[in-house]
């Protein structure tokens, strides 16, 4: 009998943990992830899926003036970004391994069917998505590093 008590209990101990578990995992806070450069801190979207790096800034009307988009690839690559349905203009900043700025490029919107393609001078691990002007506004420039913290 006692042993059947024993094990009933650790049954429904382990029961409880789990529910607490999930419960804190579905209602925990959602994290901030920022990019700072230059000490100016950037809120980001972070992009780390090819459906998220697929839809990117499509679609949006605006950006808040110190938020943007970070796109984290799993390799360093020469990524081409185009605009196609994107309705703001952006800066790209490309950003290698080390979180170095490799390339600064200004992207126009584009709403038809053929898009400008923007190819980076250097290779790349990420790819921050701004405002346009904003490098400039924030005298940023190639060379420069980043730093992502996450909150």
């Amino acid at each position: 009998m006692n042993k059947k008590l024993t094990i009933l209990g650790l049954i429904i101990a382990t029961t409880m943990l789990l529910i607490i578990g999930i419960f804190y995992l579905v209602n925990r806070p959602a994290r901030d992830t920022y990019v700072i450069i230059n000490n100016k801190m950037i809120k980001v979207e972070v992009a780390n899926t090819p459906a998220l790096q697929e839809l990117g800034l499509m679609n949006r009307k605006s950006l808040p003036e110190y938020s943007g988009m970070l796109f984290v690839f799993d390799q360093v690559n020469a990524y081409a970004f185009w605009m196609k349905n994107t309705l703001i203009p952006l800066d790209m900043l490309w950003v290698d391994e080390n979180k170095k700025i490799v390339d600064i490029q200004t992207a126009q919107p584009c709403v038809t069917t053929t898009c400008k393609t923007y190819i980076p001078r250097g290779l790349a691990k990420y790819v921050l998505e701004v405002n346009a002007g904003w490098a400039q506004k924030n005298n940023v420039n190639i060379g420069d590093t980043m730093e992502i913290k996450v909150n």
